[in-house]
This record gives structure tokens, sequence and C-alpha cells, in this order.
């Protein structure tokens, strides 16, 4: 795969990834660089969204690879569609970096196909993202 081909499918899977947890805002508190910003979600709509696999994330974002000084750290989110499940979102908005989902960066494909096998099995979801210069740490709980 070329080069530039790689680069934009990693975003746009790393992308999808991260839609999974944008899906509710039930819980938020405001931003802090600390402890995560707790929300909850319900597990049926969390598993529902996993079920239906990445290609429908990948159908309502833009992404695009983001560095800082010169090292890759995240994927921006750029454009989010009006049929995205990210398009009444509260928490991740357009310019947020994503860093990672769960502890798994999304730099390359094996670790993307790792976090969204984890993703299947998670309790609960954590994304971590950077907005301007402020990192921001956002969980969800997963709920019967």
């Amino acid at each position: 795969m070329r080069r530039k081909n790689r680069l934009e499918f990693l975003w746009v899977l790393g992308a999808c990834v991260l839609s999974v947890g944008l899906l509710s805002t039930a819980g938020a508190q405001s931003s802090g660089q600390g402890a995560p910003i707790e929300n909850t979600m319900p597990l049926a709509d969390y598993q529902k969204v996993i079920s239906q696999g990445p290609q429908k994330m990948i159908a309502g974002l833009e992404v695009v690879p983001h560095s800082l000084k010169g090292r890759f750290v995240g994927f921006k989110l750029v454009r989010i569609l009006a049929h995205s499940p990210l398009a009444n979102s509260q928490l991740i908005l357009v310019g947020d970096v994503i860093l990672s989902v769960n502890d798994h960066a999304l730099e390359r494909p094996d670790q993307f196909m790792r976090a969204w096998e984890a993703l299947a099995k998670a309790k609960r979801l954590d994304v971590r993202v950077l907005r301007g210069d402020v990192r921001l740490h956002y969980r969800w709980t997963l709920v019967p």
C-alpha cells in the first residue's frame, strides 16, 4: 500500500474506533487534565455500534494525521457529517486530536485491529484527546 493511502486508511480507522465512545454524553462533567471526565453509556447502545463494524463510522468522519514536533500523536477530527453518530456530540469536537482509545494507540493497522477487538470485550471506554494544548480523558462506563 502506498504511504499516502496507508496514512489515510489509518486515520479513517482510528476515527471509527473513536466514534464508538462518542454516542453518549450522559454524566459529562467539566474538563480537566487530571482525573477522567466520567460518563455512562448503555451497554446495548455500545454493542449495537460494535456489531455494525467500522464501516458505518468511516462514512461519517473525516480525519487527518496530526504531529507535534515532527512526531505522530493522533488523528485530528476535521469534519463530522450529519449522519455520523458524532453529529450531536458535545464532548468530542471538530479540531480535537484523538490520542488513544482504551490505551491503544491508533497509528498502525495492527494497533487499530487490537483496539477494535478489545472494544468488543470492554467494560468501559477511555478516549484521550488533545484540544489545543489541553489533554482530556473521557471515560464511559458501560451500564446495563
